[in-house]
This record gives C-alpha cells, structure tokens and sequence, in this order.
C-alpha cells in the first residue's frame, strides 16, 4: 500500500481474506458427497429420513453450514477441543447456529400436564380436558 500499486495491494489482500475462507471452509466436500449420495454416512444418518429427498438434502445442508458456523466461530476453542477429544459431546451442534434451537426437545410431559406448564410465556394450568392435555403435548 506504500507504493504507487496500490490497485495490486487492495488485490492482493482481497485474494489472501478469500483463501483464508476457503482453507478454514470443511463443508464443500462434504456437501457434495451428500448430494451426489457417495457418502454411506448420509444414507445411515437418520432411518426415518430417504436422503434423495429433496426436504431432507435441504436439512442435511443447513445442518452441515450450522455444524461449520458453530465449530470456526461459535464454540469456544476449549469446548470444540473437548467436543473432538470425546472428553464431552456437543449435541445438536447442526441446529447451535441457528440461536441454539434443538432437533430433540425431550421434555417431561407428565410433569407438564400434572403441574402445568408455561408456552410462549403464558402460564398453561394443569389440563382438565383431553383436548387441552392434547393441544398442550402437541
């Protein structure tokens, strides 16, 4: 930039931030192996979804991108490196980018129609009917 070249320098740095991104980017190979279906990984990943899908490739792509989010810029460098290690499990790392929403929402349902149960922050009184306990379950 101290030179007359200052058009080569602003290239430069521009190709230099691109590689950058690209050498810390794991999901390209992985997303095309997903797509074109040479992965046995994804076909096993999950018996209840068919891979070919279109609705189901669209998931497997946002998790994919979600897990790269999380790993290069949302987990501390401590909790990857355990997570990686087997020191600990991460879950759900493929929904974290996406303001830690979870796949599995394992929640205690007797608890919430013995004692209630707050939705949407509305305080929901123990169910007195089936159709209530069912609208609150579901």
């Amino acid at each position: 930039m101290s030179t007359k070249r200052k058009d080569v320098a602003r290239a430069y740095i521009s190709y230099r931030h691109d590689r950058d991104l690209a050498r810390g980017n794991s999901t390209d190979k992985i997303i095309y192996e997903m797509l074109d279906g040479t992965n046995e990984y994804w076909s096993k990943e999950n018996s209840n979804k068919n891979p070919y899908v279109v609705t189901t490739q669209r998931d497997y792509l946002a998790g994919i991108t979600s897990t790269d989010l999380t790993k290069r810029f949302l987990l501390p460098q401590d909790i990857l490196k355990a997570h990686e290690e087997g020191v600990l499990h991460f879950h759900d790392m493929d929904y974290f980018a996406q303001n830690a929403l979870t796949n599995c929402c394992l929640i205690n349902l007797e608890d919430m129609l013995q004692n209630g149960t707050s939705i949407n922050g509305v305080l929901i009184e123990k169910p007195h009917r089936l159709l209530t306990a069912t609208t609150i379950a579901t």
